[in-house]
């Protein structure tokens, strides 16, 4: 029986809880024929029960592992959770790994299948297929892609004839699916996420459920305003732990939507169709749309160009000074009347090309330029930075909404340990610190000492 008054304890109980709380609710949304279409929680939990009774009847079990290479899309997520729900463990590849790389994460994981989402990503399997021993099947997300492979014993399934076998596993073994998800336990390792290292071959950093389920849930308890009815648009990928956890798995644990953008390249676009309400990002889109935001002086008359320029000025001064940028000026009486004016006319325009209702970014991966908060703070949508590592299921400290302090990366989440080492070394320890490296033992020891903490290699300061 599922507590709703406890946090869950795996990924499996979260999705399980969700799918029945929120059925008629809006869940995952791709762009199809020209406009966004949403799957409810309902039909997402359908498919996610025939695709991971289709691995059943593969002989995919519990403590098995699972491989994805695929841009962002519906299926990603609901090969995902096929495989949480059954105890399967994921093992996510960028889209953009050549094959050599995606060999060697294929044969160190022992992944016994793979989900491809096109001929792109399948032509990587083809190059490597002969060579990865433990590989039994792969599953093409779209039907032109499921292919025999050219060497290798591995079949091929579409998505489609996947869910079949798992309607008729169902109808077979009516209990295999109610039995499995439950069975899952919060020190079972969830996911190998292979982080690259300056030298040598990736590490799998082994997430378990308590890392993912801790993370996100310290999360929501420091971003209260976090909700059910806010729209996530998704555009990191989904093989990178910050989006796994914060831009997938904290939104169907509260029953929001998800929207995928079609690439990279259309997020602009996407932005003012979705209308977000909040967006996981990495400072170098901040960075892009601010010199979008600057190009678009150049085709203004000159007046024009000015006020406009002036009104960006007067944004990244405000900002400032609200971020508590040291020596950071208040804005005087008359700035502030300017300032009004100015959110009438030019601020006002550039949030409705964001959608019209984005609250806020929460930005990591690498450090963001003050200037770049302040100016969108100044705008009316603040950048909330954030801090963390694959290796800490990822985030270690974020600001808050209403508390920003530009410059910095927020404040410790609730239940996760900082200290500086004497080296300026920052050390974290909790629920949210992986279990270890993957095959790797002494990597693992190096990395995290006997009394529980992780050495991060980055350097830091606590104000």
């Amino acid at each position: 029986m599922l507590d709703p008054n406890q946090p869950p304890a795996t990924l499996s109980e979260m999705a399980q809880r969700s799918f029945v709380k929120f059925s008629s609710q809006r869940c995952l949304g791709a762009k199809l024929n020209g406009e966004y279409q949403f799957a409810t929680y309902g039909q997402v939990a359908e498919r996610v029960k025939l695709t991971a009774s289709g691995l059943l009847s593969l002989g995919i079990t519990r403590g098995d592992r699972v491989a994805i290479i695929s841009e962002n899309r519906p299926e990603w997520a609901i090969a995902d959770l096929a495989c949480q729900m059954i105890g399967a463990i994921v093992v996510p590849l960028f889209s953009t790994l050549p094959p050599p790389q995606v060999q060697y994460i294929m044969q160190d994981s022992g992944a016994l299948a793979i989900f491809v989402s096109d001929n792109k990503q399948k032509k990587k399997i083809d190059a490597i297929a002969g060579e990865v021993g433990d590989l039994k099947t792969v599953v093409a997300m779209q039907e032109e892609a499921a292919s025999p492979l050219p060497s290798g014993e591995a079949k091929v399934l579409s998505f489609r004839e996947l869910e079949k076998r798992g309607e008729i596993h169902l109808a077979q073994h009516p209990d295999d699916y109610e039995a499995a998800w439950p069975a899952t336990q919060a020190n079972d390792v969830a996911t190998i996420i292979y982080t690259s290292g300056t030298t040598g071959n990736p590490k799998g950093a082994m997430l378990t459920h308590r890392n993912i389920v801790s993370d996100m849930e310290a999360i929501l308890a420091s971003i209260k305003e976090l909700k059910q009815q806010d729209t996530f648009l998704s555009f990191l990928p989904l093989a990178h732990v910050y989006e796994r956890t914060a831009g997938y798995y904290l939104p169907i644990r509260l029953g929001a939507p998800i929207a995928y953008c079609e690439s990279l390249f259309t997020v602009d676009k996407n932005m003012a169709e979705v209308r977000p309400n909040v967006m996981f990002c990495v400072p170098r889109l901040n960075e892009a749309m601010r010199e979008k935001i600057q190009g678009q002086s150049k085709s203004l008359p000159e007046g024009k160009r000015e006020k406009f320029l002036d009104a960006l000025e007067l944004a990244k001064k405000a900002g400032a000074h609200a971020g508590g940028i040291a020596d950071a000026p208040a804005l005087s009486l008359g700035e502030k009347l300017k300032y009004k004016i100015y959110d009438a006319m030019v601020y006002s325009k550039i949030r409705e090309k964001f959608g019209g209702q984005l609250w806020a970014f929460v930005s990591g991966g690498a450090p963001m330029s003050p200037d770049v908060g302040a100016l969108f703070l100044g705008m009316g949508v603040e950048i909330l930075e954030g801090y963390g590592l694959t290796e800490t299921s990822p985030v270690i400290s974020v600001n808050r909404p209403g508390k920003v302090k530009l410059g910095t990366v927020g404040q410790v989440l609730s239940g996760v340990e900082v200290k500086i080492a004497e080296d300026g070394e920052i050390c974290v320890r909790g629920n949210t610190v992986m279990k270890g490296y993957w095959n790797k033992p002494d990597e693992t020891r190096e990395a995290i000492d006997p009394e529980g903490w992780f050495h991060t290699g980055d350097l830091g300061s606590l104000d």
